[in-house]
């Protein structure tokens, strides 16, 4: 004896109610998983923004991401008071020291510091934009034999190194060409001398002119 229609028809509604239920479980699920997937994407595109773009200092990322300074000067120890006379000698630690040397310097010596290679720079940043003439003040220790430097002033000349031109070096600033609140001095090296090649040393540095100390201030007409 079958059972009655009312019952079959019963649990044939509970089993479309219960296997409805599991489809609409197993539907959040997989809604959940591709809400989860979304976030870890979205995650993971932050962690990979932030990498290539992190929020540090600029000191932080010339000298541990881009490797463009010399020696770690601090943060904040960019930054450049006019007036501030900074010697090359000095180990990076030491108050006076000059530590924002970029490319094309040798090591620091007792007297000061050799350029190396054709090319040296030093990076300065002001509290805020300059907008009067200045002056740079070198004091040269030793040029090698022959040697010269061609100085400008953000990719702008604005004079000439050599052994006419003396060892307390001056040259000028024009305020044109300081048109936002950093300042790249570079020394474009002429003829600089291979140690090994003279026979002087072992190694393969090319020094032209050692630098024992810096100095910018405001121009006085």
């Amino acid at each position: 004896m079958g059972l009655p229609p009312v019952i079959k028809c019963f649990r044939y509604s509970n089993k479309r109610r219960a296997e409805g239920i599991i489809k609409d479980r197993e539907k959040g699920k997989k809604i959940a998983a591709y809400g989860l997937s979304i976030l870890l994407l979205a995650a993971y595109i932050g962690i990979l923004f932030s990498a290539r773009n992190p929020q540090v200092s600029l000191e932080y990322r010339m000298y541990y991401i881009e490797h463009t300074l010399d020696a770690w000067p601090g943060n904040g120890g960019l930054l450049y008071i006019l007036g501030t006379k900074e010697t090359f000698s000095l180990s990076p630690r030491e108050p006076g020291a000059l530590n924002r040397v970029m490319e094309g310097w040798s090591f620091r010596e007792e007297s000061g510091r050799w350029t190396q290679g054709k090319r040296a720079s030093v990076l300065y940043i002001f509290p805020e934009k300059i907008e009067v003439d200045l002056v740079l003040e070198v004091e040269v220790v030793q040029y090698m034999q022959g040697v010269s430097a061609e100085v400008y002033a953000n990719d702008q000349w604005i004079g000439r190194m050599d052994e006419e031109t003396g060892k307390q070096i001056s040259i000028p600033i024009p305020k044109e060409y300081l048109k936002t609140d950093t300042l790249v001095l570079s020394f474009h090296i002429e003829n600089p001398v291979n140690l090994a090649e003279m026979g002087l040393a072992s190694d393969d540095r090319d020094p032209g002119i050692m630098m024992g100390s810096a100095l910018i201030n405001r121009r006085i007409p």
